[in-house]
Order: structure tokens, then sequence, then C-alpha cells
């Protein structure tokens, strides 16, 4: 789906790239507050507030496809409160665009959904992850193991510098099993402490 902007020249397709995600980004506000009173006013505070908000700058600075998950996330919650909630976890299956985000979004969803005991909304972000799964295997069937590797070697680059739990028990303990134990550890508690 980015095929065409890469199309253009790189100078084309970055300006491209930014439209694309400033107009994701103000698509994604106007369908989370379009019924709710005050619209009118809201809408376009929020939309130009986002856009001087540090995380999004950042992301639309360095052309990332975060807007990408923000609108599976939008997505999602229109269909959640349509009553379509295995619609609305195939759409949170399309954060895994962008896996970083996508390991949070989906941990911190599934115990949202077990708590509510949305089962119907699981088995759609399972459907929906199997689905993108088949489609990447059968365009590089080697594709896991490569991204295992990439994934690897990005974390060891990156691993104490970032603003996540990993991190922050990275510079604690280390790159020792008592890192991992207190990241997954620490990673738990945030999310069961965000489901209730």
């Amino acid at each position: 789906f980015l095929a065409p902007v890469g199309w253009l020249s790189p100078a084309m397709g970055y300006i491209a790239w930014q439209f694309l995600t400033e107009l994701g980004i103000a698509f994604s506000v106007f369908l989370l507050l379009r019924k709710r009173p005050g619209f009118r006013l809201l809408f376009p505070l929020l939309a130009v507030g986002l856009l001087f908000f540090g995380p999004t700058y950042l992301s639309l600075q360095i052309g990332t496809v975060g807007v990408i998950a923000l609108l599976a996330v939008t997505l999602a919650i229109v269909l959640l409160g349509a009553d379509r909630p295995v619609l609305a976890g195939m759409a949170l299956s399309l954060t895994t665009l962008k896996p970083p985000q996508a390991l949070g979004i989906l941990l911190l969803a599934t115990t949202w959904f077990v708590f509510r005991r949305q089962w119907k909304a699981i088995a759609g972000m399972a459907a929906g992850g199997l689905v993108l799964l088949g489609v990447w295997l059968l365009r590089d069937p080697w594709a896991l193991l490569k991204f295992w590797g990439s994934s690897d070697s990005l974390l060891g680059h990156n691993l104490g510098s970032q603003s996540n739990v990993f991190s922050f028990a990275y510079q604690i303990c280390g790159n020792s099993p008592c890192m991992w134990a207190g990241g997954t550890v620490a990673a738990l508690l945030v999310l069961v402490a965000g489901a209730l």
C-alpha cells in the first residue's frame, strides 16, 4: 500500500508521506470526536494540537509508518462502538505492520478483552494476524528468520536508550536474565493496572 509513494522522487515521496500522515491523524481525530458535543470547536483544536505534540512531531519528522497503527486502533474503537468485535479485532491485527507498537497495543487489548469476555474480538485479532502472517510468508518464506535476526540486532543497538520498561530494566541489570524477567514483570503490571 506504500508502493505509490515509492514511485515518486525521494523529496516528493517524503512530502507525500507527510501529507498522508497528517491526513491520517486528522481522520482519526475526526472519527473519534464526530459524535461528541462541541465537535466543531474540538476537532480543529485537537487536529492542530496533535501536530505539535512531541511524539507526533517526531513521527512526522522521520516519516515513520506509525499512523497505520493509529488508524487501525481508531478503526477498532469505532467498530467496537458499533458492536462489531470480530472486525475490531481484525483491525487491531493491522498494528502488527508496526511491530514495536503492536506488542504493547495487542497485549493491552487482549488483557482488556479477556477481562470483558469479548472472545470474538480476540478471535478477530488472531484471524487477522494469521492472514497477515500468511501473506508475509507467501511473499518470503524466510521472513520470520530474517525478522528475528534484524530485530535482535536492533534491540542490541537501542536497548537502554528507549523509554520502555525493558530499557529501564537494562539500565538496572544489564543484558542478563534479570533484565528480561524484570522488564516482563513490569510490562505485565502496567498492562493489568491499565485493564483495571
